[in-house]
């Protein structure tokens, strides 16, 4: 109700003043969704499907399948040893379609990676060995 009491003395001073360079606000920019969030969001965080929009911050980088969805520009520092995997990653969690915030399943995990591997260790190996458009 606030937001929309905000945007009809928007829209009254717009047209009380003439003035019709005042744009409306938009709903959609006045909430957000977790898919559009990537950064520190756990695991709970990202669960609920739908598409993520990448912003120019963001780099998936793809291995056997799965992904990662990263900070633009520090997967080859991390690479050199610079960086670790937590100034790297923008989610803790590893993906059958980044895009689509789809998480792999345990079985993907298995399949990709030897049995008793780790997600963390698959996620280095995914940095490590996987391929990710430069900039």
């Amino acid at each position: 109700q606030l937001l929309q009491s905000h945007a009809a003395s928007v829209r009254y001073e717009a047209e009380a003043s003439g003035d019709s360079s005042i744009r409306q606000p938009s709903w959609r920019s006045a909430t957000t969704s977790h898919a559009s969030m990537g950064k520190g969001k756990s695991r709970k965080d990202l669960q609920g499907g739908g598409k993520a929009k990448l912003g120019a911050s963001a780099t998936i980088c793809s291995h056997r399948g799965l992904e990662l969805l990263c900070n633009k520009d520090t997967i080859a520092l991390f690479r050199e040893g610079r960086l670790g995997l937590d100034k790297v990653l923008q989610a803790d969690v590893v993906f059958s379609d980044a895009k689509r915030m789809k998480q792999a399943s345990a079985a993907e995990l298995a399949a990709a990676f030897e049995d008793g591997i780790s997600e963390r260790e698959c996620m280095r190996e995914i940095l490590m060995s996987g391929s990710y458009q430069q900039s």
